[in-house]
């Protein structure tokens, strides 16, 4: 089986993406090396997609790959979905057709799909510093440890920090929102999960902007309205607690 040179260079690539995951990007030179190692004697295509061709950034020409993600100048990575591409290239394929690579070649599609891919869902702030099991098993402690004992402390009927229904309170709050609950208690754990974790991959190596400027006031104004309708709301009614809960 005769492998297209676009498949060639991605499975150079992978390979080294696969076998180092302690390193986040790899030289131009590198990756055709690697090339070399599996294939022997390159086609000039090869070379050619991971200089351009199969660089999700580059202008088609007139290949609409997204192969790689280009960090920083002469150095490239394996493409991931939400990484900065040419507009034309939006289509445009991210890895081989299994079904086309020979057998030893084909469980790299599968580590790229289950694992490289993967590793990028997370916690919103833990984005790209673990795995999914580290995920889910941190989600679970935290739950038990973190989340539910405060929910209790602030909601329950007898809870220390319960305001509304507790006369003998510790601490009086009123948390209508789950501002204590739920963003207070988020936020100091992300932030203290980020120091734990230190920077994320690709941290000032290569562009990180937001996915879409416009999705993101779109939600921040459904989230605003809900928010202010929700909190003023649980008060129950037009008078200094609703106020306060509004401001």
């Amino acid at each position: 089986m005769e492998l297209k040179v676009a498949d060639q260079a991605w499975i150079a690539g992978a390979i080294l993406q696969r076998n180092h995951p302690e390193r986040t990007d790899f030289s131009v030179g590198e990756i055709r090396k690697q090339a070399e190692r599996e294939f022997g004697e390159l086609r000039p295509g090869v070379y050619q997609h991971i200089v351009n061709h199969g660089l999700a950034q580059a202008t088609p020409a007139p290949a609409t790959y997204r192969l790689f993600t280009q960090t920083e100048r002469g150095r490239r990575r394996l493409f991931r979905p939400g990484d900065t591409e040419n507009a034309g290239r939006r289509s445009g394929k991210t890895h081989p057709d299994p079904t086309q690579l020979p057998e030893k070649y084909r469980g790299l599609v599968d580590w790229y799909e289950k694992g490289y891919l993967m590793a990028k869902i997370s916690p919103s702030g833990s984005s790209d510093g673990s795995t999914p099991i580290a995920v889910l098993a941190f989600v679970g402690l935290w739950m038990f440890l973190v989340y539910f004992p405060l929910a209790h402390m602030v909601w329950g009927i007898d809870g220390l920090m319960n305001g509304v229904w507790n006369p003998n309170a510790r601490i009086t709050a009123v948390d209508f929102a789950g501002g204590t609950v739920v963003h207070m208690s988020s936020g100091w754990s992300a932030l203290l999960l980020c120091i734990f974790l230190g920077q994320r991959l690709g941290f000032r190596k290569e562009i990180m902007a937001p996915h879409s400027m416009v999705l993101c006031m779109i939600g921040t104004g459904m989230l605003w309205v809900g928010w202010y309708g929700f909190n003023a709301g649980s008060a129950l009614g037009a008078d200094g607690i609703a106020a306060n809960a509004f401001m």
